[in-house]
């Protein structure tokens, strides 16, 4: 996983150990949302002072996956469809244009890790294994947007992915049939050379993604898409 805390040497810090362990303790759900954070158990947990614990929470509160407030000390984010739009809106943007630009780049031999992880990613839905599921969805995801020639723009995304509530929308496809076929149709596009339909394509993606996780969030259907006023645009 990439990392925006790592220094600039490459090197993991404690730090970064203890931040990366809790950005995948709240994404499987161990941690849930509105859970308390313990910095003393923390630092226990992980032998260590309290200071990298504090950086680590720290860093976590600026990816907004954590939450600090006077007498409720640090807890889980929270989260809702609206807290959600402006990320949904901006990875249909960013996503969707990485996957053109990307199109153009994709080698014979990246359509084929790509078939790969989705065929691995299919496996893993159907052995129930969700930890697996996550690591194919995102190796799949930044295999496309690692090829779209601007780093700067797969840093914007990744930033976005840390924003996102995976440990909550895991649960809305167990066996991840429906997010494998979309990855089979945004593969195709790209295979066959067609930026503007793999870009289409990766957009329904996360249109279905969203209106699911409404749907588990609020118990009912998505009224107004937020993406449906950028696309009305003139």
């Amino acid at each position: 996983m990439r990392s925006s805390s790592r220094q600039s040497n490459g090197r993991s810090t404690k730090k970064d150990h203890i931040a990366d362990q809790l950005r995948s303790m709240i994404r499987s759900g161990h941690l849930a949302r509105g859970a308390r954070i313990h910095q003393d158990a923390l630092a226990e947990q992980f032998k260590t002072s309290i200071t990298p614990v504090r950086e680590a929470l720290r860093q976590l509160e600026a990816e907004g996956l954590l939450d600090s407030a006077p007498h409720r000390g640090v807890r889980v984010s929270e989260t809702s469809p609206e807290a959600q739009d402006g990320i949904y809106v901006a990875r249909r943007l960013l996503e969707s244009f990485a996957t053109q630009l990307a199109t153009q780049r994709f080698s014979r031999r990246n359509i084929l890790q790509a078939r790969e992880l989705i065929e691995s990613m299919r496996a893993a839905g159907l052995a129930g294994d969700s930890a697996a599921v996550r690591q194919y969805n995102r190796d799949f995801h930044f295999l496309i947007y690692e090829r779209s020639g601007i780093p700067s723009l797969v840093e914007t995304i990744d930033g976005l992915w840390l924003s996102f509530p995976w440990d909550t929308n895991e649960v809305l496809d167990p066996d991840a049939c429906k997010a494998v076929d979309e990855h089979a149709a945004i593969l195709d596009a790209i295979e066959e050379g067609n930026s503007a339909e793999a870009g289409a394509a990766l957009g329904r993606h996360l249109r279905r993604s969203y209106h699911d996780l409404v749907q588990k969030l609020s118990g009912s259907p998505l009224e107004d898409d937020p993406f449906d006023e950028v696309e009305s645009m003139p």
